[in-house]
């Protein structure tokens, strides 16, 4: 007969189960940033593409602004998609962390783990007797370890599509708006493409962006529960 007490699960189970979940959000860190690049991908194709086009319609009014229309409407698409890869990273960071924090207080507690265990534990391995500090060089034009941070970096690339995005989108606003006024001099449409560009583009990042969309209330939970008095 099987003894109860070797299916029940233990600390150490648990403990093993944090590193697993933990390796396995930075080993898919940028599996999951790949997966957004090819969505990146296809709209900077599709956006050279229509630039192409663009330059063969420039003396043709219609065709010009509809192209630049069209240009918009991707860069409205690659500010979605950058944002979501922003997004992507950081919740993967949060999750990783919420691992390492709990690794921390279990080798750290004076339940789990043993005296000589609670002195190096939370990845404090520095106190180790014989620990040898790493020679880092910060500079890029060195070819020594460096203080930086793999997922920052992926976090880093989807802010500078954005940035990238958001820079293509009112360049096609005012090209959009200057083509207009040379087309209606007397009136205020170029004004009203203006506005309604820079609305579109500020609209996009700001509902995209919220905090509030795509938000894990699991991790939510993580950070603002406390243990009760």
């Amino acid at each position: 007969m099987k003894d109860k007490r070797n299916e029940e699960i233990d600390a150490h189970d648990i403990y093993e189960t944090l590193w697993r979940c933990r390796d396995f959000e930075i080993n898919h860190l940028w599996q999951r940033a790949v997966f957004l690049t090819a969505f990146l991908v296809l709209c900077f194709t599709g956006y050279g593409t229509a630039l192409s086009e663009l330059v063969d319609s420039f003396k043709d009014d219609t065709i010009f602004i509809s192209v630049n229309v069209v240009c918009f409407a991707l860069c409205l698409l690659g500010i979605t998609f950058s944002i979501m890869w922003i997004k992507m990273g950081k919740g993967s960071k949060a999750w990783y962390e919420v691992y390492e924090s709990a690794i921390g207080a279990i080798e750290r507690h004076k339940d789990y783990a043993t005296k000589e265990a609670r002195k190096i534990g939370g990845f404090s391995y520095n106190r180790l007797e014989g620990y040898r500090d790493i020679r880092l060089a910060n500079s890029i034009f060195s070819g020594r370890a460096g203080e930086f941070s793999p997922s920052r970096i992926n976090i880093g690339i989807g802010q500078v599509f954005l940035i990238v995005w958001l820079i293509i989108g009112f360049s096609h606003t005012l090209i959009i708006a200057f083509r207009v006024h040379d087309l209606y001099t007397n009136m205020f449409y170029d004004t009203v493409v203006a506005i309604s560009g820079i609305i579109l583009l500020v609209g996009t990042t700001l509902v995209i962006g919220s905090p509030k969309l795509f938000k894990s209330e699991a991790i939510d939970w993580f950070r603002t529960f406390r243990k009760p008095d």
